[in-house]
């Protein structure tokens, strides 16, 4: 087993040598896409979620909870109908399913009603 393990390390270290594998910071936790992120955008305010480039564990919930912190402090003296409320509402709702997703609710400090 130790054999494998080494050379699977040794195959990663080569790819990410080769550019064929990349690792970067992405606005919740990392990202390996290659190329350049066609999901940022002025309509998306956090477009990681969902991304099958996202790399989402225990270690970036700090971020993904102060993320929806933010986000919730900017709705909270909108008008209940407000578009930009409501985006604010989907991409919060977004978030959270993504944290189910990954198996971490349990890491989520702020609930959404």
């Amino acid at each position: 087993m130790l054999h494998s393990v080494f050379a699977a390390a040794e195959l990663t270290k080569n790819m990410f040598e080769n550019g064929e594998m990349v690792y970067k910071q992405g606005p919740l936790g990392g990202c390996t896409n290659l190329n350049k992120c066609e999901l940022i955008k002025f309509t998306n305010l956090i477009p990681c979620t969902g991304c099958s480039y996202s790399i989402l564990d225990a270690e970036t919930m700090p971020k993904v909870n102060k993320a929806i912190k933010n986000l919730k402090q900017s709705i909270a003296f909108l008008p209940e109908n407000s578009p930009y409320r409501l985006q604010v509402l989907m991409e919060t709702q977004s978030i959270i399913t993504a944290v189910n997703k990954a198996g971490y609710a349990d890491l989520l400090e702020i609930k959404i009603e």
